[in-house]
């Protein structure tokens, strides 16, 4: 499994899992197994949402992507939480407080843009906003993980 991945999404995990640069631990790492196997996502989508920071399209990625917001706490029943997503930020970048404010408000933002289709569509949703507004706010990869 990939040391590092780049998704969205997730941050924080979608958020960061697509956003932003994730660096795992290990417990990251068995979150993402887990995942992977329950949701039968293809080791090439895992490299493309890594090197390419591109979004599942099939419904197995999707559900893996929610999955893996899931485990890391940022999605609970359905329902995006940003304060954890904040928390998860605040102690990988808490030292940057410049960065922090930044992605803060992308958090906030999507927050309020972004709300629960269905099934497997939210972390996509999540992850695109998330996208969207790290690039405007000149957001790179940042070191987040679980």
């Amino acid at each position: 499994m990939c040391g590092k991945l780049v998704v969205s999404l997730a941050l924080l995990a979608a958020f960061t899992v697509c956003t932003f640069g994730f660096e795992l631990t290990e417990e990251g790492k068995k979150h993402l197994q887990e995942c992977q196997g329950k949701h039968s996502i293809s080791p090439d989508e895992v490299v493309a949402a890594v090197k390419d920071k591109k979004l599942p399209e099939s419904e197995n990625g999707k559900c893996f992507m929610e999955c893996v917001m899931e485990k890391f706490g940022v999605l609970n029943d359905g329902k995006f939480d940003p304060e954890k997503a904040k928390s998860i930020a605040s102690g990988k970048i808490g030292n940057k407080p410049e960065l922090l404010e930044k992605v803060n408000t992308v958090i906030d933002k999507c927050n309020a843009e972004v709300s629960n289709p269905g099934k497997c569509e939210y972390g996509v949703g999540l992850a695109k906003c998330a996208m969207k507004y790290a690039k405007e706010m000149n957001i790179s990869e940042i070191p987040i993980g679980n």
